[in-house]
């Protein structure tokens, strides 16, 4: 017998479950099948990078599905604003009555379709089944798994947000090789960081080809849902590992202009002369890894413009990061480098990371 004044919230539970348990990954070699898409109980609504329908397989696919919305990809997709207007346009195809049945959401596009798409999925009817589909390197390795979405506020990435993981993941093949080469670069940053994490062996293997990545796409997909699933919500603080190279990588991203995988590159690198620098990482492996991601085809990463960043503007950035821990001076967790293969959480307040860019700037 429940007791007295106790909530039993078996959705609340499955919910959890879900997100504990491992979401089904599809991989495909050409598009879908619509059978592999659908829900038997519910209705699709497709919200999919505008730039494929360049692609025209991929153009005579989607139009397979009545409810199909194209987006401009992008941080700019990620605000309230666009969030409101997709739920007007989700209401108009209700009042025309071409809304039929409960609803799934299909995201198919990068990190920010992604991410607006799971974020609408787990608010809009207080929550439909979401699939994701990527269609870039960058999101087939990391945001397409593990449930974390969110819009942007005034500019300030992900601050509204929930964790909210998709029902499967379906990879093509198909949409992944019809990339420019410098989408591969950017899936680097996440691809190195997963491998540093808990990955040791398949680092000292990467090889900057499309091939490595798709035969190696489910080991780095389980190689961050073994760190997911021991903190799915955030709560023990393990989970933060998975941020190694993103508290500097969003300031360069932001200031900078900078794709999220190269700022995260960048921000790799940071961490890696830090920490080497506090006598944790061995010469050995700090040499290396700069290396690795200094040398990689088409990185083009903007080091002499990232230390003309003034004092101001870095504090400013590192000020607004939702990664911050309440004390006098505000502190942030950020992620040092031990040696590939074990990483850890380093509080450090605003005003030191600030001293070691400044001492980046003049000695790296």
């Amino acid at each position: 017998m429940a007791r007295p004044n106790t909530l039993r919230v078996s959705g609340f539970r499955e919910y959890v479950h879900r997100v504990k348990k491992d979401t089904p990954l599809i991989k495909v070699s050409g598009l879908p099948t619509l059978a592999q898409v659908s829900h038997p109980e519910r209705q699709s609504v497709v919200i999919f990078d505008r730039i494929l329908l360049k692609n025209a397989a991929f153009k005579k696919w989607v139009a397979q599905f009545d409810l199909a919305l194209p987006v401009q990809a992008g941080e700019s997709l990620k605000t309230v604003q666009q969030y409101a207007k997709v739920l007007n346009q989700l209401q108009a195809w209700q009042n025309k009555k071409l809304i039929t049945k409960k609803l799934q959401f299909v995201a198919i596009g990068g990190g920010s379709v992604g991410d607006f798409t799971g974020f609408l999925a787990s608010t809009y009817q207080r929550g439909c089944p979401l699939v994701q589909i990527p269609s870039t390197w960058l999101s087939a390795v990391d945001s397409a798994h593990g449930g974390k979405n969110g819009l942007n506020l005034n500019n300030v990435k992900n601050q509204i947000g929930t964790i909210y993981p998709a029902s499967k993941v379906i990879l093509s093949k198909a949409l992944l090789l019809n990339q420019p080469a410098e989408r591969l670069t950017e899936a680097f940053g996440e691809i190195i960081k997963i491998c540093l994490i808990n990955q040791p062996k398949l680092y000292t293997q990467i090889k900057f080809t499309e091939d490595f990545v798709w035969k190696n796409l489910e080991k780095f997909i389980q190689a961050k849902m073994v760190v997911v699933k021991k903190d799915p919500f955030e709560k023990t603080g393990y989970r933060h590992i998975l941020n190694l190279g993103h508290t500097m990588g969003h300031v360069y991203e932001s200031e900078l202009g900078l794709s999220h995988g190269k700022a995260v590159l960048m921000g790799m690198v940071f961490a890696a002369r830090w920490s080497f620098h506090l006598g944790q990482l061995k010469q050995k492996d700090f040499v290396n890894l700069t290396q690795l991601i200094t040398d990689m085809p088409n990185s083009e990463l903007a080091f002499a413009k990232a230390h003309k960043l003034s004092k101001q503007k870095i504090t400013a950035a590192l000020n607004q990061d939702k990664k911050s821990v309440a004390a006098k001076e505000k502190s942030l967790r950020f992620i040092l480098i031990k040696k590939p293969g074990q990483v850890f959480v380093a509080q450090k307040t605003v005003s030191e990371i600030v001293t070691e860019f400044e001492r980046q700037r003049f000695h790296a």
